[in-house]
């Protein structure tokens, strides 16, 4: 290899990007014509260097500065709609949050209301520990906790508040119940009453 190829080779990658001059273009070509190393090296060369198609529009800066526009439109949009969001959550929690919360987890209680709603029951258990049900407020909550109660052996004495008294082997117990939501209703029953003695 020689000066000219070290000089040739060294143009190459200019040479391929068409950054070099016309006299230098014209130097490259009569060298790589008479030189077959070189060739082969500008041949390799050229197959690692990506191609630029010069006939492909260069960006303007107008059109950065239209791409910089919409991506800040959508990034203020989103935080709009994602401060819109937490806004709507907290006014929705710090309105309905006692109500949301009132019986601790409100999953189990949507969960049960859900099954209240898909099926026939008169009631669905949501809690195990104090033993709680859901029942909609449309049935007659007395009779009802009546039948139950009448299932374990208890019999009713008297009703007093929101409170439903029944009594076994000299035992007294209540059942509390609880207005959830319009349409919805809570009641518990003592854990040691449902067992059948």
């Amino acid at each position: 290899m020689n000066e000219k190829c070290e000089i040739v080779r060294d143009l190459l990658p200019m040479y391929i990007d068409d950054l070099t001059s016309k006299e230098s273009n014209e130097f490259i070509n009569r060298h790589l014509q008479s030189c077959p190393e070189c060739t082969d090296y500008y041949n390799n060369l050229k197959e690692d260097i990506p191609e630029f198609n010069h006939n492909e529009k260069v960006p303007s800066e107008n059109t950065e500065k239209t791409l910089i526009k919409k991506i800040r439109r959508r990034i203020l949009l989103g935080a709009s709609a994602l401060t819109i969001f937490f806004l709507t959550t907290g006014i929705i929690l710090g309105i309905f949050g006692d109500a949301i919360f009132q019986e601790g987890n409100p999953l189990p209680l949507v969960k049960s209301i859900i099954k209240l709603e898909s099926t026939d029951a008169d009631y669905v258990q949501f809690s195990e520990m104090p033993v709680k049900y859901i029942s909609k407020s449309t049935i007659d909550r007395e009779e009802m906790i009546k039948r139950f109660m009448e299932k374990k052996n208890w019999i009713y004495k008297e009703q007093m508040g929101n409170s439903y008294f029944f009594i076994k082997d000299g035992e007294e117990i209540s059942v509390s119940t609880r207005q959830f939501t319009r349409k919805y209703f809570t009641w518990e029953v003592p854990a040691d009453s449902t067992l059948e003695r």
